[in-house]
Formats: C-alpha cells, structure tokens, sequence
C-alpha cells in the first residue's frame, strides 16, 4: 500500500466564522503536549456518528457527509486541540476535496474550512492542529466533526481510526470539576455596594452572574464578570449604586461545562450604618459562618470563633470597609455539635455574638 503522497503540506486554515482563527493540517507529525493516546477505531460502539447512514466513517464520491467523533477534554488550559485520523482510499487516482473541521463543546462551536487538498491511494495518518482564538478551557466536552465533499470524479475516503491526545470521556471520565469559591464579602457605603470574591482553581470557571434582591426570593441579574484565565486563585470584584435599605447579594457561578452553583446569600442593610453591633446573617451555622457589621473605616479586622470553653477554634484576618460590611467565613473541620461565640476585632472596636453549630 502506497502511502498518501505528500499530504496536506502545513495548510493554514481560515476560519467561517467572523473570528479568524488559526491552525494547520499535515502529514508531519507535530508531537504535541500532551502526547497521543491510543487510535480509537471508527465504529457506533466508539461513539462515532455519521451523516452516511450506509457505512460509518466512508466519504463516498459524489457527497457531502460528515464524520462526528465521540466526546473527549482536556484536564488543563488548551492553545491548540490536536488529533490525526487514519485515512485509506483504494483508488489510484488522487481525490480532491476541502475538509470544514467543527470543534463542538456545549451549546457552542467554532468551525474552519481549509483550501482543497488531493489525496492519493493508500493509508496515512493525516494530523490537525486547531488553535482557536482563545484559549480552550479545562475539563469541557467537546466532539470533533470532520466534513468532507467529494465530486463524482473523486473516490470514496474511509477513516479508519482516531487519535487524539485529550481524554477520551466515558464512564471513567472525572467529572468536570466545580467552581470552588474560597471568600464572599462586600460593604456598602454612601449607598454604593462593593462586592469581591476569591475562587480557587480559577481555571474552572467560566463566568459570574451577580444577583441582586430586596426580598431574598426574588432575584435580578445586577452584572457579570467574566472569569479571567488565570490558573489557581483568582480575585473578582464587582460594585454598584444601590438604595434600597436592605439588599441582598448572591453569586451565580457557571463552570466550564455551563453547570451553575450559587454562593450564600450576603445581607445588607442601611440602618447598621447607626448602629454598633455584629450581625450573624445564617443561625445555626454548617459550612460558613455570614456576619454582618458597621465599620467607621477601612482597616484590618480579626474575626475569632470561641468554643464554649474559650478554647480558640478558629482565626481569620479581614480587611473591612467604611460602612456596612458583610462577609463569608469558611468554617474549618474543628466544629462540633453545640454553642459557639464569634468576635469581631478592630483597633478600635469588639464586637460578640453567640452562634449554634450544626452539622444537620
């Protein structure tokens, strides 16, 4: 068997879409990081689906079909998707066709289109190298979908097998992983509400939906921030007027696979601003404990939570607003069923509250 003779010399495809976008196909292997995995063969039992509902994986002459491949991810940030398809061909004469190579990966898609290639008889790997304009995000699903049109004067093209060097997922497959949130505060002062957050393994998120309500049942979408690409530990902040004198806040957070989890919700309300005490926004407490206080300044403030024997438990340094300050501590695995007291230091103020921790 001949092989496919000089195939594809580094094409550089132009993408349908109005983005340009970037990549390349070729018969030189372009040793990619992370490397190839195993070839998986084309049939329905792998996962593949075909327009050509006669014979999975052949382009027959004369058609335009497509080839759609099961779905794989990656663990990390990607710049470039990488995969080769083992192609044959049984004919003589060379075929001529432009393959249109879709990556698919939840409700969207980014597509190129390549100028015409010729394909001679025998078996190659034939590899892609896709880079889209923004970097592809870790642990997202997404399929591969190769069309090709053959005129009548062309011959029938079988893929063989697939190689990638993504994870193939399946039942095996972790799970994608969740946006962690590490810390969810806020004040608000002069009726202007400043809000941040920190995530962890910032690489996961997609993107924040801040919610805004007056009720805490009905919510409005107030703003949304974009993740950034960033790996590990990202900061986020978002502010705005507000004057309703009590306002709630919460975080809707999206994944890279459109999967959505909400924060706590954060109280604010105005007439703290005259008063001197400290507020606990959830009782009894499980995961986080919520406070909310009255600030003179910005300053440091150190939030410690006592067990009912003055043994300390936990400590936390917070860097507090003029106002009305509200935020998120996350509890540690040193809790037990019972009465707690959490106290609120600052050079010039001590403030206490008795809280109940359940793990109900």
């Amino acid at each position: 068997m001949r092989r496919i003779s000089t195939l594809f010399a580094s094409l550089c495809l132009i993408l349908t879409n109005l983005s340009a976008q970037t990549g390349t196909i070729s018969n030189v292997d372009p040793n990619p990081i992370p490397g190839w995995g195993a070839p998986l063969s084309v049939n329905p039992a792998n996962g593949f689906t075909s327009s050509n509902m006669d014979s999975l994986g052949v382009y027959p002459k004369g058609q335009n079909d497509e080839l759609t491949s099961p779905f794989y991810y990656y663990n990390g940030i990607q710049s470039t998707l990488y995969f080769k398809y083992n192609y044959s061909t049984s004919n003589s004469k060379a075929t001529s066709t432009s393959p249109i190579i879709t990556i698919l990966y939840g409700s969207q898609s980014f597509t190129f289109s390549s100028p015409q290639i010729k394909i001679n008889s025998g078996t190659s790997d034939v590899y892609f190298s896709i880079s889209p304009t923004s970097l592809f995000p870790s642990n997202t699903n997404f399929q591969i979908r190769v069309t090709l049109n053959l005129d009548m004067n062309d011959k029938a093209i079988t893929a063989m097998s697939l190689t990638t060097n993504a994870i193939l997922a399946g039942s095996n497959a972790p799970l994608p992983l969740p946006v962690k949130l590490v810390n969810f505060s806020g004040s608000v002062n002069k009726n202007r509400t400043q809000l941040q957050w920190m995530v962890a393994e910032n690489e996961t998120a997609r993107n924040f939906e801040i919610q805004r309500s007056t009720n805490g049942i009905d919510f409005a979408t107030a703003g949304n921030v974009t993740a950034s690409t960033k790996t590990g530990d990202a900061q986020y902040t978002f502010s705005e007027n507000v004057s309703a004198e009590r306002v709630m806040y919460r975080l809707k957070m999206y994944d890279n696979n459109y999967k959505a989890e909400y924060s706590k919700i954060l109280v604010f309300n105005s007439s703290l601003s005259t008063q001197k005490s400290l507020q606990v926004i959830t009782n009894p407490i499980k995961e986080k404990l919520i406070i909310s206080f009255n600030n003179d300044v910005n300053e440091a403030a150190q939030v410690t939570i006592y067990d009912h024997t003055g043994r300390t438990i936990q400590k936390q340094t917070l860097n507090v607003a003029s106002g009305v300050n509200t935020t998120t501590v996350a509890l540690n695995g040193n809790y037990t069923n019972g009465m707690y007291i959490v106290e609120l230091a600052t050079k010039s103020t001590r403030l206490s509250q008795k809280v109940m921790y359940s793990n109900q």
